[in-house]
């Protein structure tokens, strides 16, 4: 195995990421087992007072086609419930049931805890260092929907 400091940053942007994913996974798996990560991946990006499908799908960089499966699996489960629009009574909103809101609260809860730790280990001042040059990342080429 290569020297951690002498890794490609490739190698370590992976090392990170299955970090993430296990720490994350772990606290997924206490909150709803029932779920692939990818269905709370889309569950914790469902806002209390919902969203479109469309614009649900530009949240999580999916079709729509795509999501509405999510979302017919997470609707079973009992996590999401689709309502019509206030705004537009044709327009139908993606909305999270009050089991998807307890659930979506501890992930995003799991995620502070995360972010917490990490920013103890490397400090405050690297923390802020890091979200820099991540969003630098993350916006300097769009990705497209899958």
């Amino acid at each position: 195995m290569t020297e951690v400091n002498e890794a490609p940053a490739v190698e370590l942007f992976d090392r990170v990421w299955r970090r993430l994913r296990h720490e994350l996974e772990t606290v997924g798996d206490m909150v709803a087992p029932e779920l692939r990560s990818s269905y709370r991946r889309v569950l914790g990006r469902t806002p209390p007072d919902g969203l479109r499908v469309s614009v649900l799908a530009e949240r999580t960089q999916m079709t729509p086609q795509s999501l509405g499966q999510f979302v017919e699996v997470l609707r079973h489960a009992g996590y999401l419930e689709v309502v019509p629009d206030p705004a537009d009574r044709r327009a139908r909103l993606i909305r999270p049931t009050s089991k998807g809101l307890v659930a979506s609260e501890a992930i995003r809860q799991a995620i502070r805890d995360l972010e917490d730790r990490w920013s103890a280990e490397i400090g405050a001042a690297g923390w802020q260092q890091l979200r820099r040059h991540l969003t630098q990342l993350a916006t300097a080429a769009p990705v497209s929907a899958s």
